[in-house]
């Protein structure tokens, strides 16, 4: 019985763990602190672009909340994020294949871009690591 209890509470502390690590890379939950981050990281930040939106609409992604951009040239490399907030978790997550399929689409680096594309919550991001940084 012992051992037993010991392994669940090992199994609770690694799950946990790995949620606070994920939550770490995210973007800012709250669309207007990753605005203002991006704005004093130097980035040219955008609330509720009306283009994107209606390009997530058309591909069929239904209860988008906020779309959050930020592009910069940091060191002659165009840095770039797009936030998607969704109405709730279960939105994000079904929209995640789609939107995974247009942000590889973005994708016009080399194949050793940093590009990446992620889910967590009621977000899905896309981008340079580094614009995804500047949203802390």
């Amino acid at each position: 019985m012992k051992k037993t209890i010991k392994l669940i509470a090992l199994a609770l502390v690694l799950t946990l763990s790995v949620v606070m690590l994920a939550s770490c890379l995210a973007p800012n939950a709250n669309p207007e602190k990753a605005i203002d981050a991006l704005k004093e990281n130097d980035y040219k930040a955008a609330e509720d672009d009306t283009i994107l939106p209606l390009v997530f609409t058309g591909l069929g992604i239904k209860n988008v909340d906020t779309v959050v951009t930020g592009t910069a040239v940091i060191d002659k490399k165009v840095e770039h994020v797009t936030i998607i907030y969704f109405e709730e978790a279960e939105d994000a997550k079904a929209a995640w294949e789609k939107v995974k399929e247009y942000a590889e689409k973005e994708d016009k680096e080399e194949e050793d871009s940093d590009w990446t594309i992620n889910k967590f919550g009621k977000m899905i991001w896309y981008g340079t690591e580094a614009a995804i940084k500047a949203t802390y």
